[in-house]
């Protein structure tokens, strides 16, 4: 009776040896002990990729012969090849999901209205779709960089993060400077005052010039290229937002300015109306009864005083009438003056 056992071969039980290399073990009749499997009298174990072994066992000695033996190799090839192919096809499937879901992150990124929201969101996606034992945000604040979203398992025994200078030894740090992503090894080989625990291989992505996300593992691993990639597109995406939200941030306060000028020139146009009319409308007044008064009076002829008179009377008016358009003009730029001089003779 054979037995087919798909499993890792170092925990075999119904073999004296584990298999090494890609090759065949065969067994021979074991006297000891019946274990799970019962005594088998005989047996083949072959490997199966990288995934395990297949092991056959028969009760009887001698029961599988050379051709058995080929067909069992035969058999654990084609497993393999059907593990590795579902292998694949699992891990585009984990690579599609992550797509979309930084696409759908990505979306949300975008109608950002605050700065803390972008932290959030880029902290929250990162929750959603990596299973890294450390991940936080931090962003620039004057001269230093501080923690805004962090995350780690209990395991890595990182202390909560401190301000860090941009200029200092700090993963976070040499990222910000360099302008991309910084990977690290070994954590603990770095030479700063920063206590990292039990985190070995980490990695720092700048958030443009706005901050940093690092992520890190508790194994000497490399990290997935496609996950960094994704990362370095989430954080792209981040600064593209941040500086929209700067943009709009200084448009918001240029306008206020602006508004505030515009307030204090109507203030200002409208005390400066009253403050020149008054003294204006005298003037007008006195040239009124000036031009009257020269009517009646015998001068000699060619005397300049009825057409200064007149002059007088005229200009004021005139300029009364352009200080109360100004006054009531919605745009200060707007307003044309036109001076003329004339000399009186």
């Amino acid at each position: 009776m054979f037995l087919p056992i798909l499993r890792e071969a170092q925990r075999q039980r119904a073999v004296p040896n584990a298999l090494c290399g890609s090759g065949r073990l065969d067994v021979k009749p074991c006297r000891a002990s019946p274990n799970y499997y019962g005594n088998p009298g005989s047996g083949v174990v072959v490997p199966v990729g990288r995934h395990g072994t297949l092991a056959v066992a028969s009760q009887e000695p001698q029961a599988i012969g050379p051709f058995d033996r080929h067909l069992i190799e035969v058999l654990g090839s084609y497993a393999a090849v059907v593990l590795d192919q579902l292998g694949h096809e699992q891990s585009l499937r984990e690579r599609q999901e992550k797509i979309e879901a930084l696409y759908e992150a990505t979306q949300r990124l975008l109608t950002a209205e605050e700065f803390e929201s972008v932290s959030t969101r880029i902290h929250k996606l990162l929750e959603d779709i990596f299973d890294y034992p450390l991940q936080n945000t931090g962003f620039v604040d004057g001269e230093s960089i501080v923690l805004d979203q962090t995350s780690a398992e209990h395991a890595v025994g990182v202390p909560p993060p401190e301000r860090r200078s941009t200029d200092g030894d700090s993963l976070s740090a040499q990222a910000l400077r360099a302008g991309d992503t910084v990977v690290v090894d070994d954590a603990g080989s770095l030479d700063n005052d920063v206590e990292y625990g039990a985190l070995r291989t980490a990695t720092a992505v700048p958030i443009g010039e706005w901050g940093v996300v690092v992520i890190g593992k508790t194994e000497v691993e490399a990290f997935d290229p496609f996950n960094l990639r994704l990362i370095e597109v989430l954080s792209g995406y981040a600064a593209l937002v941040l500086n929209r939200l700067d943009r709009e941030a200084t448009l918001r306060e240029a306008k206020e300015e602006a508004e505030e000028a515009s307030r204090m020139k109507s203030a200002l146009l409208a005390n400066m109306s009253h403050e020149i009319r008054t003294p204006l409308t005298s003037i007008i007044g006195f040239a009124e009864v000036v031009g009257t008064e020269t009517s009646t009076l015998d001068l000699p002829t060619g005397s300049p005083l009825p057409d200064c008179a007149d002059r007088i009377e005229q200009g004021g008016s005139d300029f009364s009438i352009r200080l109360r358009g100004c006054s009531t003009s919605r745009s200060w730029r707007r307003a044309r003056w036109s001076l003329t001089p004339n000399r009186c003779p």
